[in-house]
């Protein structure tokens, strides 16, 4: 006779693994089926290229390459885009063809996977909102997307309609090199600087109605202030 006693706790534990292991097996099929082309008896739509768009992930500051993959045209599942080193190592040459790539998956965190609820946010912003009231008060006013662009690009007083008189810088006032063939030249003396060809003072009295340019004329090597 079997001395082993079974017990309330012993019991429960046996139980609930051969309840789960029944469902488990219940589901496998089911699994398998929607996993499965070759059970579904109709091809997967989440590796087909026209259902893939690649774009950014922006749910932080890295910006991870990403694909995104529509069924119906719904989005319902975020990879990473294994044309990029951020998500796949080694990725995939660059002259891989979409179709072949379609069936590569590359990683993404759990922030880039949450993209999905962040596009479908209902309150999620869809126009260019600005400050219509004085800072803090929470009032805002829709504004078309040219008008954002011109006033990001050329400043102004973009709050005078408010009472604002300060003048807010733009774009164009922090891009101070424009000239293309001026950043090749004073690119090319900096290189001869370090090689010891030409000295700080020469390049400076060259350069002199353009030193503005430069984040520190003493220090050329810098770069330009944009």
């Amino acid at each position: 006779m079997n001395s082993r006693k079974i017990d309330r706790r012993n019991f429960l534990k046996t139980s609930a693994l051969l309840g789960g292991s029944s469902v488990l097996a219940a589901c496998s099929k089911r699994l398998e089926t929607l996993t499965n082309p070759e059970y579904a008896g109709e091809e997967y739509q989440l590796d087909q290229p026209e259902n893939i768009i690649y774009s950014t992930c922006l749910n932080c500051h890295v910006a991870c390459p990403m694909k995104a993959k529509l069924y119906e045209g719904v989005l319902i599942k975020i990879d990473g885009n294994p044309y990029s080193p951020q998500n796949l190592l080694y990725h995939i040459p660059y002259e891989t063809s979409p179709l072949h790539a379609a069936y590569i998956d590359g990683k993404i965190c759990v922030k880039g996977q949450v993209g999905i609820q962040t596009h479908y946010d209902p309150y999620r912003l869809r126009r260019v909102l600005k400050r219509s009231g004085s800072r803090g008060s929470n009032q805002w006013k829709s504004i078309p997307f040219s008008q954002f662009i011109k006033e990001v690009v050329e400043g102004g007083k973009l709050f005078a309609d408010i009472g604002e008189e300060r003048e807010v810088p733009g774009f164009k006032d922090v891009y101070k090199l424009k000239d293309p063939n001026l950043a090749k030249s004073m690119a090319k003396d900096v290189g001869r600087i370090k090689k010891k060809e030409m000295t700080v003072d020469d390049f400076k009295d060259k350069y002199g109605e353009h030193l503005g340019v430069l984040i520190d004329p003493d220090h050329p090597d810098l770069g330009p202030v944009n």
